[in-house]
């Protein structure tokens, strides 16, 4: 750094920050979205991507602003998700290492048809009634079982599941209705 003018450096670095949190932001769905497609599990990717996050910030500084920030970031989160991969292999072997090559490729030809699927998913959500995204938030944010959210909630076990069937077709419904009217315009 220049000590001779130790504002101006400051100021590289404060746009040096403004940068990396304007492209993190930018592509910050896409980079979970293809943590969530290797994982398949959304505390796993969670994690994963809290630990990209840290890589990028750490790394920035030999990141290439003329190169892609989506393909760099996807690179660090690739490379994140499977050291966690081969953590958990030494406790049981999922797939080989041509297997998981192959998920990956797949990962990235898919990514766009699933981010969009994730934006159509979550304004469906959100146009659910308040009760509906409550029963949601319960079962796949904080992972409670199905005979947990009937005790919670004071329901029937069997009444909790037939509203969980209802909660999901009507998540497909809305889904396949974003889906049709998106095609029929195109």
């Amino acid at each position: 750094m220049d000590t001779e003018h130790p504002d101006q450096d400051c100021n590289l670095l404060s746009d040096r920050n403004l940068l990396f949190s304007r492209l993190f932001l930018q592509h910050q769905k896409n980079i979970y979205t293809f943590i969530l497609s290797m994982l398949h599990n959304a505390h796993d990717a969670d994690d994963v991507m809290q630990d990209t996050l840290k890589v990028m910030l750490r790394r920035f500084e030999e990141f290439d602003p003329q190169s892609s920030f989506l393909a760099w970031g996807i690179a660090i989160a690739r490379n994140v998700s499977r050291d966690l991969l081969k953590q958990r292999s030494n406790r049981a072997t999922i797939f080989t290492a041509e297997t998981q090559e192959l998920i990956e490729s797949l990962s990235l030809s898919r990514h766009d048809i699933l981010s969009d699927r994730l934006d159509d998913l979550s304004k469906c959500v959100q146009m659910l009634p308040e009760q509906h995204r409550y029963l949601l938030n319960l079962r796949y944010t904080q992972c409670m079982k199905i005979k947990d959210i009937a005790t919670h909630v004071g329901r029937p076990l069997q009444g909790v599941y037939k509203m969980f069937g209802r909660i999901h077709s009507r998540l497909r419904d809305c889904i396949n209705s974003k889906r049709l009217s998106f095609r029929s315009s195109v």
